[in-house]
């Protein structure tokens, strides 16, 4: 709801002549809390009802986390950034550092990405899984469920709550998901006018660099079980792209760092030597 009343701001200050009403959902993702992701339905958890609602004319337009939209998503629909990017990293919300945590420490984390970096990083292998809104798990931590929590820090920021954060985690080592931080605008491939609505609150640089990120992802046969980490920044002209892919348990790694000019031509040579180190592999398990 936050993240819908941001889009909304930032809207009727470009578009002040507009009406917009805001419907909260609870999707299948929010409700299924004792699950893995995974087995909830994975990323689509989050955004299945939201799509019958555009799809059916119940919504003009849906708002979602970057992080949590599926690559491969309903046809008819498109998908693009607005605002800003909020901080890409993810954070350790705990008492105490994540190196002074012993190694059986309980660390509570829903994704795979996070709990295979903090064995193959950290070596802490006792990540347990932790669902639910920020409050829920921050809540869970103050009970003593769990000695740590690893979150995306954007979250943490647009509550107001930076001051539960022990520390962030460096990108470069600990990778993003992609698309973290950014906020996904989902639509009717045919509504022109939400489309230039949506427009004109993209910011161009933030909508290449998710776009390089999710192609990656998608090349890969990326989904929600996948440990995998894309970030990519833009200097001048130049993207920079950071990647990491490991096995379940973060015993083994393939890290790749390319820059390049052309976007294309940085997901082709990105996903071209993922693959031919041996990236599938490890995203099969085998």
């Amino acid at each position: 709801m936050l993240q819908s009343n941001h889009v909304r701001d930032l809207l009727i200050q470009k578009l002040p002549q507009l009406k917009i009403d805001i419907v909260g959902v609870s999707t299948r993702g929010d409700r299924n809390l004792n699950v893995a992701l995974s087995s909830a339905g994975g990323k689509g958890a989050f955004v299945g009802e939201l799509e019958k609602m555009l799809l059916n004319g119940d919504a003009d337009l849906a708002i979602h986390s970057m992080k949590d939209v599926p690559v491969d998503y309903e046809a008819s629909l498109e998908v693009q950034s607005v605002g800003e990017r909020e901080t890409v990293m993810d954070c350790l919300v705990s008492s105490q550092p994540l190196n002074s945590l012993p190694a059986d420490a309980k660390i509570g984390t829903a994704s795979m990405r996070r709990r295979a970096l903090l064995a193959h990083i950290h070596k802490k292998t006792n990540a347990q899984l932790v669902r639910g809104n920020i409050q829920t798990r921050l809540d869970k931590l103050d009970d003593g469920q769990y000695d740590g929590l690893i979150l995306a820090a954007a979250g943490l920021v647009r509550l107001r709550m930076t001051s539960r954060i022990q520390s962030y985690l460096d990108p470069l080592s600990f990778v993003p998901a992609a698309g973290q931080g950014v906020l996904a605008a989902q639509f009717r491939s045919d509504d022109e006018r939400t489309r230039s609505w949506l427009n004109a609150i993209q910011d161009q640089e933030v909508e290449d660099c998710v776009t390089i990120e999710r192609q990656v992802v998608e090349r890969l046969g990326g989904d929600c079980s996948m440990a995998a980490g894309v970030y990519c920044t833009k200097q001048k002209s130049e993207f920079d792209l950071s990647c990491v892919v490991l096995d379940e348990d973060g015993t083994r790694s393939i890290r790749l760092r390319r820059r390049h000019e052309n976007a294309d031509g940085l997901v082709e040579q990105a996903t071209a030597e993922l693959l031919a180190l041996g990236a599938e592999k490890l995203i099969r398990g085998d």
